[in-house]
């Protein structure tokens, strides 16, 4: 029951960081958007340059942070102790999020500094792969392995399918009543 408490703690806590992190991005992603700021853009070499990283920190962040992730969660199965299981979980579970929603303030800050056509979709992307990270409880279970897998489907003695018929006791034919190839 104590881990029970301890489960729902950490997950609550996960989800409502996830939505204060997920509701500032939207926040700011409508001021970004929607206000046209009365600076000078930054000249056209270094905004090529500047885009050209952010498309690259896009590509490796995203998919490096969720390799790094399912890796660091595998291993979470050697720690017996459900606390520090759970303290651990929280903790990878956290740097996600983090990489993802700065990736997401780096796309806005570039909309504010140059005038990179792509910015509203690069910025859809982030936020429609932060949904894939959504802390939930059933997500929780499983990357900590705190739940016992599902067995798979054994058959009962009496409802087991032979397939050799000589090896079925029911079947009444031997097997010389099936012609050999």
């Amino acid at each position: 029951m104590n881990d029970e408490r301890k489960i729902v703690a950490v997950q609550r806590k996960l989800k409502t960081n996830f939505l204060v992190w997920f509701l500032i991005l939207i926040v700011l992603a409508i001021v970004c958007f929607t206000t046209d700021f009365g600076f000078s853009r930054l000249n056209d070499a270094l905004a090529v340059n500047m885009q050209q990283l952010l498309i690259l920190a896009l590509l490796g962040g995203i998919p490096g942070v969720l390799v790094w992730s399912r890796n660091r969660m595998k291993m979470l199965v050697e720690v017996s102790d459900v606390c520090l299981r759970l303290r651990r979980y929280e903790k990878y579970a956290t740097i996600r999020q983090s990489v993802f929603f700065i990736l997401g303030l780096l796309v806005l800050f570039m909309h504010v500094l140059t005038s990179m056509n792509g910015t509203f979709m690069l910025f859809l992307v982030v936020i429609c792969l932060c949904m894939f990270i959504l802390p939930t409880r059933g997500r929780l279970e499983a990357e900590t392995h705190l739940m016992e897998p599902e067995p798979e489907f054994k058959p009962d003695s009496e409802s087991e399918i032979f397939l050799d018929p000589e090896s079925d006791p029911d079947s009444g034919k031997d097997s010389e009543s099936f012609p050999e190839p």
